[in-house]
């Protein structure tokens, strides 16, 4: 368990100078929080998932991104056999899919993976699109 002292986490908890940072997706394990999001660079018009870990929400390591461009929106991070799993979706052409990504470590993750395509041919729903993915685990 990791024990935080509120008073001395300022709002909000991660700020960047010029990037935009929306999603958060956290993950704690080992004492450690690891900490997935979007991370928006408006200047140069790109998208992609960013990670850094913390102990106290006050210190944090550097940014890693660990997508391609065009990638945001990260969901939850669970762990499946041997590997961690993170979903999240391509943003930047359209028919948009939500993917996942494989880690051994939660550190280096592999490429993003097609597991659904959200475009028009989809009817099953009124807008025809889904976003923002959100994954189970098995109790």
């Amino acid at each position: 368990m990791i024990n935080f002292n509120y008073s001395k986490i300022a709002n909000p908890v991660l700020s960047l100078d010029k990037i935009h940072v929306r999603d958060p997706a956290v993950l704690v394990h080992n004492g450690l929080i690891y900490m997935f999001f979007s991370y928006h660079d408006p200047q140069a018009g790109t998208w992609c998932i960013g990670m850094n870990t913390t102990a106290d929400f006050i210190h944090f390591s550097d940014i890693s991104i660990i997508s391609p461009e065009g990638y945001a929106s990260p969901g939850n991070v669970i762990r499946v056999k041997d590997k961690w799993v993170i979903s999240y979706q391509q943003y930047r052409e359209f028919s948009h899919y939500l993917c996942l990504s494989f880690s051994e470590n939660l550190i280096n993750w592999s490429k993003p993976v097609k597991i659904f395509n959200t475009g028009p041919e989809n009817r099953w729903n009124i807008d025809k699109r889904v976003i923002d993915p959100y994954q189970g685990g098995m109790a």
